[in-house]
């Protein structure tokens, strides 16, 4: 499969600019069926957003937003399970990572007891260059908590972590026809090995997500900040409010005026009895 087919996310023809976003955390209830630009959605599995209430212990006592989390759950013979955001328009990693130096921040919860506990929920973005002529412009970069220091990440707590052009060690698929299998690079150095042809790279999407054949995990995710001087916005998963009918009130305000007027009939009675 051509590296190229991955531009289909409609990301070229989304010409809407990144603009400032409101401060107020974006709360989404609603995962789309498949990534949407401007959206999170469906990318692997059967990720779901989830009420923590009632489940007890760190996980909910300890939520960073709200009472819902996202869950990325590989138990039942679930291979993978990951959520994408489309980038809503084009933007580059120069844009994102030097004007003036854009952050990504999250929390996260691994749920222990797994086969494999060095898993915990990995963060991807997908990057194409449009004037690389090798072919070979399209790459995916992962950050998994486990290579920061080489050993198994917090369990059954919440876990915040930021990244940027200096925090976080990212891996890749391989780009410009180089190896991309090198655990301890930060975005800087992989910038240092590119030169500058990288910052044109388009970021086409983000992601969250658990699994690549590592079954039995549960993890969790929640408050999103992606932080640049032309993008600012905070996610917040939460289960949608159920609506109350909009008949329920007035089937209520008229089976109370029933009993009262069942009331009155019998004190009008017992009075014309007395």
């Amino acid at each position: 499969m051509h590296k190229s087919k991955f531009f289909s996310l409609s990301f070229a023809a989304t010409a809407i600019s990144f603009i400032s976003a409101p401060a107020m955390a974006v709360v989404v209830t609603t995962l789309q069926p498949a990534p949407t630009p401007g959206a999170w959605g469906v990318s692997d599995g059967t990720p779901e957003i989830v009420d923590l209430t009632g489940v007890g212990g760190n996980l909910e006592n300890n939520a960073p937003a709200g009472s819902g989390a996202l869950k990325l759950d590989t138990t039942g013979g679930v291979a993978k399970s990951e959520i994408k955001f489309g980038a809503p328009g084009p933007i580059t990693m120069g844009d994102f990572f030097n004007n003036p130096g854009g952050t990504l921040s999250y929390d996260y919860y691994q749920v222990g007891g797994a086969p494999n506990s060095n898993i915990a929920p990995a963060f991807k973005f997908e990057v194409l260059d449009l004037t690389d002529t090798s072919g070979d412009g399209y790459a995916t970069f992962i950050f998994e908590p486990f290579y920061l220091t080489n050993s198994a990440p917090t369990k059954n707590a919440w876990t915040n972590q930021v990244l940027s052009l200096t925090q976080g060690f990212f891996w890749n698929t391989g780009i410009y026809g180089e190896n991309g299998f090198v655990y301890d690079n930060t975005v800087t150095d992989w910038l240092a090995l590119f030169g500058n042809t990288f910052l044109d790279a388009f970021i086409l999407s983000m992601s969250f997500g658990i699994g690549s054949g590592t079954p039995d995990q549960i993890g969790y995710i929640d408050n999103v900040q992606i932080n640049n001087g032309n993008f600012n916005q905070t996610y917040d998963f939460e289960v949608a409010a159920v609506p109350v009918p909009a008949a329920l009130p007035l089937y209520a305000s008229g089976l109370a005026l029933m009993g009262f007027a069942g009331w009155r009939r019998r004190q009008k009675k017992a009075a014309l009895n007395a």
